[in-house]
Protein backbone atom coordinates (compact mmCIF):
# COMPACT_ATOMS: atom_id res chain seq x y z
CA UNK A 1 0.00 0.00 0.00
CA UNK A 2 1.48 3.35 -0.98
CA UNK A 3 2.14 6.04 1.56
CA UNK A 4 -0.73 8.56 1.74
CA UNK A 5 -2.98 6.12 -0.16
CA UNK A 6 -6.05 8.23 0.55
CA UNK A 7 -4.53 11.19 -1.25
CA UNK A 8 -3.15 9.35 -4.27
CA UNK A 9 -6.09 10.02 -6.58
CA UNK A 10 -5.72 13.74 -5.88
CA UNK A 11 -1.95 13.47 -6.41
CA UNK A 12 -2.54 11.63 -9.67
CA UNK A 13 -4.87 14.35 -10.85
CA UNK A 14 -2.33 17.05 -10.01
CA UNK A 15 0.52 15.21 -11.75
CA UNK A 16 -1.40 14.05 -14.84
CA UNK A 17 -0.50 15.54 -18.17
CA UNK A 18 -3.03 18.12 -19.39
CA UNK A 19 -4.85 16.81 -22.47
CA UNK A 20 -7.39 18.31 -24.82
CA UNK A 21 -9.00 16.17 -27.48
CA UNK A 22 -10.42 17.37 -30.78
CA UNK A 23 -12.22 15.36 -33.43
CA UNK A 24 -13.98 15.82 -36.75
CA UNK A 25 -16.09 13.47 -38.85
CA UNK A 26 -14.53 13.01 -42.28
CA UNK A 27 -16.43 10.05 -43.74
CA UNK A 28 -16.55 10.60 -47.48
CA UNK A 29 -14.30 13.70 -47.44
CA UNK A 30 -11.48 13.80 -49.94
CA UNK A 31 -9.10 16.20 -48.17
CA UNK A 32 -8.32 14.64 -44.78
CA UNK A 33 -5.01 16.54 -44.56
CA UNK A 34 -6.87 19.88 -44.53
CA UNK A 35 -9.20 18.62 -41.80
CA UNK A 36 -6.21 17.53 -39.67
CA UNK A 37 -4.55 20.93 -40.23
CA UNK A 38 -7.70 22.76 -39.07
CA UNK A 39 -7.91 20.66 -35.88
CA UNK A 40 -4.22 21.20 -35.18
CA UNK A 41 -4.53 24.98 -35.60
CA UNK A 42 -7.34 24.97 -33.04
CA UNK A 43 -5.36 22.75 -30.67
CA UNK A 44 -2.24 24.94 -30.90
CA UNK A 45 -4.29 28.09 -30.31
CA UNK A 46 -6.03 26.64 -27.22
CA UNK A 47 -2.98 24.75 -25.85
CA UNK A 48 0.17 26.68 -26.81
CA UNK A 49 3.35 24.60 -26.60
CA UNK A 50 1.50 21.29 -26.35
CA UNK A 51 2.64 18.12 -28.11
CA UNK A 52 0.23 17.21 -30.89
CA UNK A 53 -0.77 13.60 -31.51
CA UNK A 54 -2.85 12.50 -34.50
CA UNK A 55 -5.05 9.42 -34.80
CA UNK A 56 -7.99 8.28 -36.90
CA UNK A 57 -10.95 5.93 -36.53
CA UNK A 58 -10.83 3.52 -39.47
CA UNK A 59 -13.09 0.68 -40.60
CA UNK A 60 -13.62 -1.60 -43.54
CA UNK A 61 -16.19 -0.12 -45.91
CA UNK A 62 -19.63 -1.09 -44.64
CA UNK A 63 -18.55 -2.08 -41.12
CA UNK A 64 -20.45 -0.59 -38.20
CA UNK A 65 -17.44 -0.27 -35.86
CA UNK A 66 -14.08 1.49 -36.08
CA UNK A 67 -10.59 1.09 -34.69
CA UNK A 68 -8.56 4.09 -33.60
CA UNK A 69 -4.97 4.02 -34.90
CA UNK A 70 -2.11 6.54 -34.76
CA UNK A 71 -1.87 8.70 -37.89
CA UNK A 72 1.39 9.70 -39.52
CA UNK A 73 0.13 9.41 -43.07
CA UNK A 74 -2.65 7.42 -44.72
CA UNK A 75 -0.71 4.36 -45.90
CA UNK A 76 0.95 3.75 -42.52
CA UNK A 77 -2.38 4.18 -40.70
CA UNK A 78 -4.14 1.73 -43.03
CA UNK A 79 -1.37 -0.85 -42.55
CA UNK A 80 -1.61 -0.40 -38.77
CA UNK A 81 -5.40 -0.76 -39.01
CA UNK A 82 -5.05 -4.16 -40.77
CA UNK A 83 -2.59 -5.36 -38.09
CA UNK A 84 -4.79 -4.15 -35.20
CA UNK A 85 -7.91 -5.65 -36.79
CA UNK A 86 -6.17 -9.02 -37.12
CA UNK A 87 -4.93 -8.81 -33.53
CA UNK A 88 -8.36 -7.92 -32.10
CA UNK A 89 -10.68 -9.93 -34.33
CA UNK A 90 -8.44 -12.70 -35.68
CA UNK A 91 -8.62 -11.63 -39.33
CA UNK A 92 -7.98 -8.75 -41.69
CA UNK A 93 -8.78 -8.00 -45.35
CA UNK A 94 -5.83 -6.05 -46.80
CA UNK A 95 -7.50 -5.90 -50.23
CA UNK A 96 -10.74 -4.44 -48.90
CA UNK A 97 -11.48 -0.69 -48.97
CA UNK A 98 -10.82 1.15 -45.68
CA UNK A 99 -12.83 4.21 -44.67
CA UNK A 100 -11.67 7.07 -42.47
CA UNK A 101 -14.64 7.88 -40.24
CA UNK A 102 -13.24 10.33 -37.68
CA UNK A 103 -9.92 12.10 -37.27
CA UNK A 104 -8.61 12.99 -33.83
CA UNK A 105 -6.00 15.38 -32.49
CA UNK A 106 -4.78 15.35 -28.90
CA UNK A 107 -2.90 18.30 -27.43
CA UNK A 108 -0.76 17.06 -24.53
CA UNK A 109 1.08 19.36 -22.13
CA UNK A 110 3.43 17.31 -20.00
CA UNK A 111 3.54 17.88 -16.25
CA UNK A 112 6.87 17.46 -14.45
CA UNK A 113 6.80 14.33 -12.30
CA UNK A 114 8.58 14.39 -8.93
CA UNK A 115 10.73 11.53 -7.74
CA UNK A 116 8.81 10.11 -4.81
CA UNK A 117 11.05 8.83 -2.05
CA UNK A 118 10.66 8.03 1.60
CA UNK A 119 11.95 10.52 4.13
CA UNK A 120 14.68 9.69 6.62
CA UNK A 121 14.39 6.30 8.29
CA UNK A 122 12.42 6.96 11.43
CA UNK A 123 12.87 3.60 13.10
CA UNK A 124 11.01 3.78 16.34
CA UNK A 125 9.25 1.60 18.83
CA UNK A 126 5.65 0.51 18.64
CA UNK A 127 3.02 1.05 21.26
CA UNK A 128 0.60 -1.72 22.22
CA UNK A 129 -3.16 -1.66 22.16
CA UNK A 130 -6.03 -4.10 22.65
CA UNK A 131 -7.69 -4.87 19.30
CA UNK A 132 -10.58 -7.16 18.38
CA UNK A 133 -9.07 -9.57 15.82
CA UNK A 134 -9.67 -13.23 14.97
CA UNK A 135 -12.82 -13.35 17.14
CA UNK A 136 -10.99 -12.30 20.32
CA UNK A 137 -9.29 -9.37 21.99
CA UNK A 138 -5.54 -9.30 21.35
CA UNK A 139 -2.71 -7.07 22.40
CA UNK A 140 -1.00 -5.92 19.22
CA UNK A 141 1.83 -3.60 18.33
CA UNK A 142 0.69 -0.25 16.96
CA UNK A 143 3.10 1.44 14.59
CA UNK A 144 3.00 4.91 13.17
CA UNK A 145 3.93 4.30 9.57
CA UNK A 146 6.78 6.80 9.66
CA UNK A 147 8.33 4.92 12.60
CA UNK A 148 8.60 1.55 10.86
CA UNK A 149 12.25 0.85 10.14
CA UNK A 150 13.62 -0.76 7.01
CA UNK A 151 13.72 -4.25 8.52
CA UNK A 152 10.79 -6.66 8.48
CA UNK A 153 8.31 -6.76 11.36
CA UNK A 154 5.72 -9.40 12.30
CA UNK A 155 1.98 -9.19 12.77
CA UNK A 156 -0.34 -8.93 14.44
CA UNK A 157 0.07 -5.19 14.18
CA UNK A 158 -1.81 -2.01 13.40
CA UNK A 159 -0.17 0.47 11.05
CA UNK A 160 -1.44 4.02 11.52
CA UNK A 161 -1.11 6.45 8.64
CA UNK A 162 -2.50 9.92 8.00
CA UNK A 163 -5.43 8.61 5.95
CA UNK A 164 -5.67 4.92 6.80
CA UNK A 165 -5.26 2.17 9.37
CA UNK A 166 -4.00 -1.25 8.29
CA UNK A 167 -4.37 -4.45 10.33
CA UNK A 168 -1.58 -6.95 9.70
CA UNK A 169 -2.81 -10.39 10.86
CA UNK A 170 -0.79 -12.77 13.00
CA UNK A 171 1.69 -14.78 10.94
CA UNK A 172 2.12 -12.04 8.33
CA UNK A 173 5.21 -9.84 7.91
CA UNK A 174 5.45 -6.22 6.90
CA UNK A 175 8.07 -3.69 5.97
CA UNK A 176 8.31 -0.30 4.32
CA UNK A 177 10.31 -0.03 1.10
CA UNK A 178 12.51 2.88 -0.06
CA UNK A 179 9.55 4.64 -1.69
CA UNK A 180 7.46 4.43 1.50
CA UNK A 181 5.19 1.59 0.29
CA UNK A 182 3.89 -0.78 2.95
CA UNK A 183 4.76 -4.32 1.80
CA UNK A 184 2.77 -7.08 3.55
CA UNK A 185 3.45 -10.76 2.91
CA UNK A 186 2.49 -14.13 4.35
Amino acid sequence: MPEQAGALSALGMLLADAKRDYSAGVLGRANVAAAFAALERLARRESPGAEIERSADLRYRGQSYELNVPWAHGDAAVARFHREHAKLYGYSHPGRDVEIVTIRVRARTRTAKPQLARGPDGAGRPQTRRVWADQTWRRVHVWKRENIGAGPQRGPALILDYGSTTLVPAGWRFRVDRAGNLIISL
